[in-house]
């Protein structure tokens, strides 16, 4: 992948996708003092409303979320700070937690009746905004295939390995043609994309790609 592929889906994302000025609004309101080792029924609102927004499917029981965010908190400080160039995805106990925290974050639902996988990628991903790259039905079936899947597994040993490499490679274009160093390249990247993550940079490239229709 190359830098720019990411800045041109990135323009085609917000020109052709009505709903995407929800995420900008959904960050601006968000109330990062509400998210400690516990957070707020207000927050959790906010962020199901994000969530339905994209997904009218989505089943999220407010206080089996706030369980589970509890219960992976402890994990989730692990990788604040990490970013999907970053992150140690070739140690196995690392992705064993990151798909611990996917699927707990996933059976968000009253008595755990479905796995959220769609609405857990963006739950954890406006949590760690720089790790955590959304996918929807058709970005998983494109990328990672049609057939009966465990969830938080296949996103953190095959999907999220797949979408580091591609952030490598589109990083690594950035500094080779511009002549910058690595963190160099990701600023000017995101300064040229309203200051979005490469995560969600992915994510748009992905959806313009296999689930938006002109």
């Amino acid at each position: 992948m190359n830098y720019e592929d990411l800045l041109v889906e990135h323009k085609r994302f917000y020109s052709g996708e009505n709903r995407a000025y929800y995420y900008d609004e959904y960050i601006k309101y968000k109330n990062l003092s509400d998210w400690g080792d516990t957070v707020s029924v207000i927050e959790v609102i906010k962020l199901f409303g994000f969530v339905l927004s994209w997904d009218s499917h989505f089943e999220g029981d407010v206080a089996a979320f706030r369980s589970a965010y509890q219960r992976v908190y402890p994990l989730l400080l692990r990788f604040q700070g990490m970013t999907i160039t970053s992150v140690n995805l070739a140690d196995g106990n690392l992705r064993a937690e990151l798909g611990e925290i996917f699927d707990d974050i996933a059976y968000c639902t009253r008595g755990r009746r479905r796995h959220e996988s769609t609405g857990a990628s963006k739950m954890l991903h406006t949590i760690v905004p720089q790790l955590f790259v959304m996918w929807d039905q058709r970005i998983r079936k494109a990328i990672l295939g049609d057939k009966n899947r465990k969830y938080g597994t296949d996103y953190a040993n095959e999907f999220l390995p797949l979408m580091q490499k591609e952030a490598i490679e589109a990083v690594t274009s950035c500094t080779e043609k511009l002549k910058l160093e690595e963190d160099q390249a990701i600023d000017y990247i995101s300064k040229h994309t309203d200051g979005k993550t490469i995560a969600k940079l992915i994510d748009e490239y992905n959806y313009m790609k296999h689930t938006f229709r002109w």
